[in-house]
Parts: C-alpha cells; sequence; structure tokens
C-alpha cells in the first residue's frame, strides 16, 4: 500500500519530511525562496517549471557535486545519485534580475496568463503529462530513460 500525504502549509525542510515520512517532494514553484527550502529537503525531488512556451522537469535527489563524482559508475544501468535541479541550474536559488521591458504579470493564474497571450494554451497541461509520467514509473519502480 502507498502511504500518500498532503502538506497544506509552508514547507520546513526537515521537520514535516521526518514527521510524514516522505522522500518523494514534487515542486512547482515559481520563486527563488521556495526553491532555497524544498533545495534542503532530503529526498527525491521532481521538479517542474515552464516558460511562456517551454518547460523542464527535473528529478533528483543530490546536491553534492563530490558524491555525484564518486557515484557515476552505473552499475547494471542505475544510477543511486542524480542532480537535483538546483545543482543543474544554480540560478533557480537566486532572485531573477529585474529586467528593463515590460514582463509578465505577477500573481496571475495560468489561465489568465493564456487569456491574455503570455503563456501558451497547453504548455502546462505538457509539464503536468510529463511529471505525472515520471511519477507513475517511480512509484511503479520502472526505470527513467530520459534526460
Amino acid at each position: 500500500m502507498l502511504d500518500v500525504r498532503w502538506i497544506p502549509d509552508v514547507v520546513d525542510p526537515v521537520r514535516p519530511f521526518e514527521r510524514y515520512g516522505s522522500n518523494l517532494v514534487i515542486s512547482c514553484v515559481d520563486n527563488h525562496e521556495a526553491r532555497k527550502t524544498i533545495h534542503q529537503i532530503n529526498g527525491v525531488i521532481l521538479g517542474g517549471g515552464n516558460h511562456e512556451n517551454s518547460g523542464q522537469v527535473c528529478i533528483g535527489n543530490c546536491d553534492d557535486p563530490e558524491q555525484m563524482q564518486r557515484n557515476l559508475d552505473g552499475r547494471d544501468g542505475k544510477y543511486a545519485y542524480l542532480p537535483k535541479e538546483s545543482l543543474l541550474f544554480p540560478e533557480l536559488l537566486q532572485p531573477e534580475p529585474v529586467s528593463e521591458r515590460p514582463t509578465v504579470m505577477t500573481n496571475v493564474s495560468c489561465a489568465e496568463l493564456v487569456a491574455s497571450g503570455d503563456q501558451s494554451l497547453l504548455i502546462n497541461d505538457w509539464m503536468a503529462s510529463v511529471m505525472g509520467s515520471y511519477i507513475y514509473k517511480l512509484l511503479h519502480r520502472s526505470p527513467l530513460h530520459h534526460s
């Protein structure tokens, strides 16, 4: 049986995960402060994000480059450690630079961004589909073959 819990609260990188015993965190946040907190969580982090018409999905459990180097052997085609998205894209932990050109409105829903033409109609659905397939494979212990 799979024990799934929803934590509708501000994330504390240590306390709630010790209390609930969680080791898979699904992240779809849009600011560097939230990413900094998620980066500290000990476990597997599946992070997704998108822009106007593109996106990325990252899965990882390690934020230590030295540990990654020590475990690159890939015995039997399996890797014990994958880099967290913040190790792949450290700029995600930094505040976004102030732009001189007009930017997309803040504090608006994805539906409002689609209606205003600032976001592709299908990008959120596409990212959710990719993340859903990763979650399915993780929960069924199936191999992931994407990079």
